[in-house]
């Protein structure tokens, strides 16, 4: 290694439900009885013209009474939540209705349980490290979404995939980097296929995920598409995994807890992050910058760094989520740019990033 350091790592999950259910029936209007509904705005007709329409938006279904009347009441307390909060002076960041309304703090929480924790030493599997140089002059504002080296947000719904997401992430990044071409490439691989390292929609490591596409490369999107979305991982595809679209010649840790070492890293590429996720505040999170340490660091998702602007009014990262675009800020979140520690969220303890992506065809003739 170029500068081994010890780091603990988190096997990384969370599952982005909708909960619609495919042979609900819907029950329009409000359940014929609530419970734990509060009595303030307006009473139960104000949550429930809002719960209506949400809803609707949401194409939400039920399966029973019981199960609406437990979610309106859920849906209820985040609307408190959310009105509080954006009542509020002084914050950065509003938080707003979106698929996981109808979820208590528990429930949310505990979509991110059903994997096994895996702690390890991550410098045993990195091959290098990324060190800032105290020469290096780093731009103020990166943005490689306009610079098209990113695609469109991918929604992993009730798969702990979240670590498959984040890896293909960057290594699109890496590769429109060294190709000038933007690929889609498929989780689907990664998920069903590195089961060696990985548990598939029970978890995994991004850092995993590069080092099983480093020896067998990765499918394109279109040719290995998404099928877990339903939690079900599934068998392996070899007709699928063994025809690859492209490879990595490796990858790269940041250094941990450091803001200089992270700009340095995403002023080059997108970057791979792991991130806590399960609090409110990120769950009913809708837009501006989230600059308060409320979401806590305790890493149990994986994200992408996919720029920065350290002049803005309140500094940020943009961060590239996979719940699907109606998530956020269509599928983004910005964090607060934290001068020390691990930063918002946990985001500075676990940065990489994949490098020399290049074409399977280029690598297998070389072979």
């Amino acid at each position: 290694l170029a500068d081994a350091h010890t780091r603990h790592t988190t096997m990384l999950a969370l599952f982005g439900s909708s909960l619609a259910l495919p042979d609900a029936v819907p029950i329009m209007g409000l359940p014929s009885q609530v419970y734990g509904v509060p009595a303030i705005y307006g009473g139960i007709e104000d949550y429930g013209s809002k719960f209506v329409a949400w809803k609707r938006q949401f194409a939400k279904l039920y399966k029973s009474a019981e199960s609406e009347t437990k979610a309106f009441a859920a849906f209820a307390a985040n609307e408190d939540k959310i009105r509080k909060h954006n009542a509020q002076l002084g914050h950065t960041y509003t938080l707003g209705h979106n698929m996981f309304s109808d979820l208590t703090a528990d429930e949310f929480f505990a979509t991110k349980l059903g994997f096994a924790k895996n702690h390890t030493t991550r410098s045993t599997y990195a091959r290098t490290t990324h060190v800032v140089n105290p020469n290096e002059a780093v731009a103020s504002s990166v943005d490689w979404v306009s610079a098209g080296a990113v695609t469109p947000v991918k929604n992993q719904n009730q798969c702990g995939g979240c670590w498959a997401f984040s890896a293909t992430g960057a290594m699109e990044g890496a590769y429109f980097k060294s190709q000038g071409t933007l690929l889609s490439f498929s989780e689907e691989d990664l998920i069903q296929c590195n089961s060696g390292t990985d548990s598939g929609c029970n978890g995994g490591l991004m850092d995993n995920a590069f080092a099983w596409v480093e020896s067998n490369g990765i499918a394109s999107e279109s040719a290995y598409p998404y099928t877990s979305g339903s939690g079900v991982t599934g068998s392996c595809s070899r007709s699928k995994e063994s025809n690859p679209v492209a490879y990595i010649g490796g990858y790269t840790d940041v250094t941990s807890n450091s803001k200089a070492a992270l700009m340095s890293a995403v002023a080059q590429q997108p970057v791979s992050i792991a991130i806590e996720a399960d609090q409110s505040v990120f769950q009913l999170y809708s837009g501006g910058v989230m600059s308060s340490a409320s979401c806590g660091t305790n890493l149990d998702h994986g994200v992408l760094v996919v720029g920065y602007n350290s002049g803005a009014s309140t500094p940020y990262w943009t961060v590239k989520n996979s719940w699907g675009s109606s998530w956020g800020e269509n599928g983004y979140i910005r964090l607060g740019m934290a001068d020390s520690g691990s930063g918002i969220c946990g985001m500075y303890s676990e940065p990489s990033y994949p490098t020399q992506a290049s074409p399977a065809s280029t690598v297998e003739s070389s072979a």
